[in-house]
């Protein structure tokens, strides 16, 4: 199991994973990656008791005392959250890339609420709309975002003008 490029040009990567330590990776190699790969700032995407669940871990403060920076955006399995949370997120997610740090998101399998803040960045980034975003990051990682819910979230992040110059369905 390895991070996942995701292309938006910045000088620094974004990369989506599952979550380390978690089902699909229960021998920890994610975890390494994040330091191999320089991981500056983590975007965690689950409540923290999810990390007990599925990692038997409190990750946050694990990364908080590896040194790495975490934003924590913890929505439901297969929901979103509020789109002002996401839009505060997303921009401070995309304003340390442009600085040239490495990210890397996550939620527990890297698909539902990972790929919802990937193509919310893809909005806000690339000028895509809530169509077209949806289908870059199903491109990249198959099963990406999985409920309608989700879909709708990104529709209305975009619907609500806080995507970038949206210039494609």
């Amino acid at each position: 199991m390895e991070l996942t490029l995701l292309p938006l040009g910045l000088p620094g990567n974004i990369y989506r994973s599952p979550m380390p330590f978690g089902q699909y990776d229960r021998t920890g190699l994610l975890y390494q990656a994040l330091f191999t790969h320089e991981i500056h700032t983590v975007v965690l995407l689950v409540p923290d008791a999810e990390c007990w669940v599925y990692a038997g871990q409190d990750l946050r403060a694990r990364y908080l005392k590896d040194g790495l920076n975490v934003i924590h955006l913890p929505m439901k399995d297969y929901r979103g959250t509020d789109i002002a949370s996401i839009s505060k997120a997303v921009d401070e997610t995309l304003r340390l890339a442009g600085l040239g740090y490495n990210i890397d998101i996550h939620c527990h399998a890297g698909l539902g609420r990972t790929g919802l803040f990937a193509a919310c960045m893809a909005t806000r980034h690339l000028g895509m709309g809530g169509d077209a975003a949806i289908r870059w990051i199903r491109g990249l990682v198959p099963g990406s975002i999985e409920s309608t819910e989700q879909e709708r979230v990104i529709k209305a992040f975009v619907a609500d003008g806080v995507a970038g110059n949206v210039n494609t369905p």
